[in-house]
């Protein structure tokens, strides 16, 4: 008998102990989506990484469109020829900055002031905007191929309509099936509360 409660009480303590990490995990991972959505210039120095989705086939066959990557944070002076980078660069010249991946290749120094010369994959020729020191978000760390996919679809609008659709025609087969499967008794009564036919 006392051995019952024990066993017991222990299923019960990994039944909560287990609830209390998921709930932690999930907390932990709504926190990070929402910090590195809201500002994102913090989601590297709090979490230690960040990632991104690669959405140009610039860097393959080593990054392939649809990848996600993880970006962690470096010393500037430690970066090498050939590592892969993320940085900020106002690539459409519109005012508006896009993270871009691709491989350090140098330091230039003009006039005084430092830059970063980066390259493409299987490019011999430099790109042609420098990068400021500042830019610099991280270098690669891993990447977890072809997942970024999903997000790249939820981005376009007509994915993301496509999604809202099925989800309502979903709902609507998941209406139907309950309601025939309420007895009639029950059926009847709902109706003539709502006062339908």
């Amino acid at each position: 008998m006392k051995k019952e409660l024990v066993l017991k009480k222990r299923k019960l303590m990994f039944l909560w102990l287990g609830k209390g990490l998921s709930y932690s995990f999930i907390i932990v991972f709504f926190l990070y989506l929402t910090i590195i959505n809201i500002f994102p210039s913090l989601g590297i120095k709090v979490f230690g990484f960040r990632h991104f989705v690669i959405s140009s086939t610039s860097m393959q066959p080593t990054l392939n469109l649809g990848d996600i990557i993880v970006v962690r944070p470096i010393e500037l002076d430690q970066l090498q020829e050939g590592m892969i980078i993320c940085y900020y660069q106002d690539v459409n010249l519109d005012g508006k900055n896009k993270v871009v991946t691709h491989y350090f290749v140098k330091e230039e120094i003009i006039n005084g002031k430092v830059y970063y010369r980066i390259k493409r994959e299987n490019n011999t020729h430099l790109d042609s905007w420098r990068i400021l020191p500042q830019n610099v978000i991280g270098v690669y760390y891993f990447k977890i191929p072809y997942l970024g996919k999903l997000k790249l679809f939820f981005r376009h609008p007509l994915g993301f309509r496509i999604v809202l659709i099925d989800i309502i025609l979903l709902a609507l087969i998941a209406i139907v099936i309950k309601w025939d499967q309420f007895p009639k008794f029950k059926r009847d009564k709902i109706l003539k509360e709502t006062n339908v036919s």
